[in-house]
C-alpha cells in the first residue's frame, strides 16, 4: 500500500496524533488540531470535511506504519510456527515503543463504538489490524491454510496481543507479560496446527492433560 499525502496534508495528520495525546479523542478539536499542526482552520477544512475525517486519516497512516514495520521486522520464511513467533515479537516490541500511540488507538476504538455514526472508524481500525497480520502469516503459509483459517488466527493473534496490551496498560509487568506473550504464542500455534488439521478432513489434534 502506498500513501502519498501533501505536505500540508502530513502536517494535519501529525498535529491531529499530538493533539489527541494531550487531549484524547473527545477533548481534541478541529481548533486546536489546526493550532497543533501550524495552519489555519481554513486549510483543514479545506482538506478534510470534519474530524471524523481526520482521525481516519491518522488510523491510516498508522495502519501505513505498521504495515512498513512487519516488512522490516518480521523475516521471510515458510515454516508458520516459526512466523507467528515473529510475528508476536515485533508486534510487542512495536507496542513497547509507542505505548502513548497504543492508547490513542484505544480511545478511538471506544469514542467510535459509543457512537453508531462513528462506528465505522473501529471496524476499519480493527480490520486494517487483522489484515496486516494475515497478510504476514500468509507469506509463510504454503498452503497449509486458506484464506479463511489465516484470517481467523489473525483474529486471534490480535485479540490476544490487544489483551496482553490492555493489561500492561492497566498493571505494568515485563515479567508477567513476556510470559504471556510465549504462551500466545504457543496457543497461536497450536490454532494453527488446528485448523490445518480441520481443513483436511481430519479431527482437531487432543490437547494433552
Amino acid at each position: 500500500m502506498n500513501v502519498k499525502v501533501s505536505p500540508s496534508r502530513q502536517k494535519l495528520i501529525d498535529g491531529a496524533t499530538r493533539a489527541l495525546l494531550k487531549d484524547g479523542v473527545s477533548g481534541t478539536t478541529t481548533r486546536k488540531i489546526a493550532e497543533e499542526a501550524g495552519v489555519r482552520l481554513a486549510t483543514l477544512h479545506y482538506h478534510f470535511k470534519n474530524k471524523d475525517e481526520l482521525l481516519f486519516a491518522v488510523l491510516v497512516e498508522v495502519t501505513h506504519a505498521l504495515e512498513i514495520y512487519l516488512d522490516d521486522e518480521v523475516k521471510p520464511s515458510k515454516n508458520i510456527n516459526d512466523c507467528i513467533s515473529e510475528l508476536i515479537t515485533a508486534i510487542w516490541k512495536l507496542v513497547k515503543k509507542t505505548k502513548d500511540l497504543q492508547i490513542i488507538q484505544i480511545d478511538l476504538t471506544m469514542h467510535a463504538v459509543r457512537h453508531q455514526d462513528k462506528y465505522w472508524i473501529a471496524k476499519q481500525q480493527y480490520e486494517g489490524y487483522v489484515l496486516q497480520y494475515q497478510r504476514i502469516l500468509k507469506e509463510s503459509n504454503s498452503g497449509l491454510l486458506s484464506n479463511d483459517h489465516l484470517r481467523v488466527l489473525a483474529e486471534f493473534l490480535l485479540a490476544g496481543t490487544d489483551g496482553i496490551l490492555l493489561q500492561e496498560l492497566a498493571s505494568s509487568s515485563d515479567a508477567r507479560s513476556q510470559q504471556l506473550l510465549e504462551r500466545l504464542i504457543e496457543a497461536g500455534q497450536a490454532a494453527a496446527k488446528s485448523l490445518a488439521c480441520i481443513q483436511n478432513g481430519g479431527p482437531p489434534p487432543t490437547l494433552r492433560p
